[in-house]
């Protein structure tokens, strides 16, 4: 197993178990290598709504939506935009 799917894996727990701080530094590490990575970036949108950075979990569907994801992706990131939306209001 590679030392980015490991981290991936330790990432999500870490946020599955609510700890929004090391799940976050995880995750900015891993997209610092793999930037392009559509579900990396959607877990780590899930996290900044969590921490109420609406305007940055925003700008990271965006980048996600512009890379025309497919499937259950796709939906996913249109349900948390809107949620996103619905939170900030």
């Amino acid at each position: 197993m590679s030392t980015n799917t490991e981290n991936l894996e330790k990432a999500l727990l870490l946020h599955q178990n609510n700890n929004l701080k090391e799940a976050e530094i995880l995750y900015k590490d891993l997209l610092e290598n793999d930037s392009e990575n559509l579900n990396l970036m959607y877990f780590y949108s899930l996290l900044l709504l969590q921490t109420s950075r609406g305007n940055d979990t925003i700008g990271y569907l965006k980048k996600i939506l512009e890379r025309n994801p497919e499937g259950q992706l796709l939906i996913d990131c249109y349900n948390l935009l809107g949620e996103t939306y619905l939170n900030q209001n």
